[in-house]
């Protein structure tokens, strides 16, 4: 077995501490998105919300 592969198997599932973390995926007032769901929330409630697939995000262009 390869070391990677090795360091894969110990590794499997088990994540790292957050203190393993780059400073831009730690939590803080400057990078709010990296803070974890707020109580009752869920994935699910993030997904139903926000625009459809249909919805576009800029408006069309006048080349298109």
């Amino acid at each position: 077995m390869s070391e990677s592969e090795q360091e894969h198997t110990e590794h499997q599932g088990s994540g790292i501490d957050d203190d393993q973390l780059p400073d831009d995926l730690v939590a803080g007032d400057d990078n709010p998105l990296a803070k974890g769901l707020d109580d009752g929330e869920s994935a699910g409630d993030l997904l139903e919300e926000g625009k459809s697939a249909d919805e576009s995000q800029d408006p069309p262009s006048a080349a298109e």
